[in-house]
């Protein structure tokens, strides 16, 4: 039966190959690839995909490749291929599994089971799902004891990077005159994550998160934020999966102690068709006030949060909705363009909605998005005229991400992002535009 199941993986992922590969010129290689691998004729099928390969290199004939080296039992080379595919678009579960049985194949089993493992809890495909699981309860069987290590294995993951970007919205106040223009900053990221086990369906994790931006000029523009957390996971059945956690986070703004708050989170995660999933969550925070200037904006809120998202080959769509419902202290005074105020209201519902795009086309990941935020605050600003203002924004971000992955190990992202916020108070509607660069590691 494995070996009905194997081969069944492998057929798909040559099938999937030689159809999607149009070039005119090398129609009939193609065709005769992929006849040459139905008749089981390996050694034939490979000739053909590397004549097709000298003349256009493309993802789906090197997965070919691969398949065909598997078949022929010539691991090393179709685990070279599949690592390199692998590192080109991490998001196919097909290039993951066939990866995890060559290094079975190889001897590594431990790797195959941390691989099959990791699949059979969080592939978004259920049949890619099931034949993980099928076949690390085969692998773990003939090699009992590398699968009861692999399952209680607690494993430690480190990321860091480091970026520059430019900001065309920057607020200033020189010799008590506002002043409007561009700054660039620095941004720097680091972060540490610690799994129990391998085993996502039943597991704990630690992590603790470092973020820091400098701009140039802007001081008062400087963040900095530690955030500490733990969560439990833990599957109710093979279509749903829950997760409970607290968050603490602690903030500072150009240079200064601003805010810590405390985050309970609940979560979960519901297969639905094959390559499409529903992630759900629900935050409480309550946040003080680091210094008693920032007590208007210490309060609670409540977050609802909504993430469809579905694969299909090098393509991902996502679509995302998020609730706040914030219940800050209020209050204070401040200037704006149409005068000083003498009450503001923080506390607002907050409604966003988004939706991506990602395609993953050789080492390249492009992502473009588009956010629409509409705030709508609960009480109005009083002014010193005993005018009444009831804010409401309407924001519109869109963007483009692009990551390049470099090697195992490393990577560099461009991320491009407009922003218009249309305000009901004229002092708070603003243009922004952010480029950011950035290269980041991991271990």
């Amino acid at each position: 039966m494995m070996k009905i199941i194997k081969q069944s993986i492998l057929a798909i992922a040559v099938c999937c190959a030689a159809n999607s590969y149009g070039a005119d010129t090398n129609k009939q290689l193609t065709l005769s690839a992929q006849a040459a691998f139905a008749k089981q004729n390996y050694a034939k099928a490979l000739e053909h995909y590397q004549t097709i390969h000298k003349q256009v290199a493309s993802y789906e004939n090197s997965y070919a490749m691969a398949v065909c080296y598997f078949k022929l039992k010539q691991w090393t080379k179709a685990h070279a291929i599949f690592t390199s595919l692998a590192a080109t678009n991490p998001e196919d579960e097909w290039v993951e599994i066939n990866l995890a049985l060559t290094l079975a194949k190889m001897g590594r089993i431990e790797e195959s089971l941390q691989r099959l493992l990791a699949l059979a809890s969080l592939a978004d495909s259920e049949y890619v799902a099931t034949l993980a699981y099928s076949n690390y309860k085969k692998i773990s069987a003939q090699y009992p004891e590398d699968s009861s290590q692999q399952a209680s294995q607690a494993s430690t993951i480190l990321s860091a990077s480091l970026g520059v970007g430019i900001d065309s919205n920057v607020v200033s106040f020189v010799d008590e005159v506002t002043r409007y223009g561009n700054d660039t900053f620095i941004e720097l990221s680091a972060s540490t994550a610690w799994y129990s086990s391998a085993d996502f369906t039943n597991n704990f994790v630690l992590d603790a998160n470092f973020y820091s931006s400098k701009y140039t000029s802007t001081a008062d523009y400087n963040v900095d934020i530690l955030s500490l957390g733990g969560r439990k996971n833990f599957a109710i059945n093979e279509m749903n999966m829950l997760n409970a956690g607290l968050r603490l986070d602690q903030v500072a703004i150009g240079g200064e102690a601003y805010m810590r708050s405390a985050n309970l989170e609940l979560g979960g995660k519901w297969k639905l068709q094959p390559g499409a999933a529903l992630r759900y969550g629900l935050r409480y925070q309550t946040a003080s006030e680091l210094d008693e200037i920032y007590q208007p904006y210490a309060g609670n809120s409540l977050r609802l949060k909504l993430d469809w998202a579905k694969r299909d080959g090098p393509h991902r769509w996502q679509m995302k909705y998020q609730r706040d419902n914030e219940n800050k202290n209020d209050g204070s005074g401040a200037e704006t363009d149409a005068g000083f105020t003498t009450f503001n209201s923080y506390s607002a519902t907050r409604h966003l909605w988004a939706a991506s795009w990602d395609y993953t086309h050789k080492q390249w990941n492009i992502k473009p998005f588009i956010e629409l935020r509409k705030s709508k605050y609960k009480d109005p600003h009083i002014f010193s005229d005993d005018t009444q203002t009831l804010r409401i924004d309407d924001k519109k971000v869109v963007g483009l991400e692009l990551n390049r992955t470099l090697s195992e190990h490393w990577d560099i992202n461009v991320d491009l992002r407009s922003s218009n916020n249309n305000s009901a108070i004229e002092s708070y509607s603003y243009n922004q535009n952010i480029i950011t660069f950035t290269l980041g590691w991991q271990n």
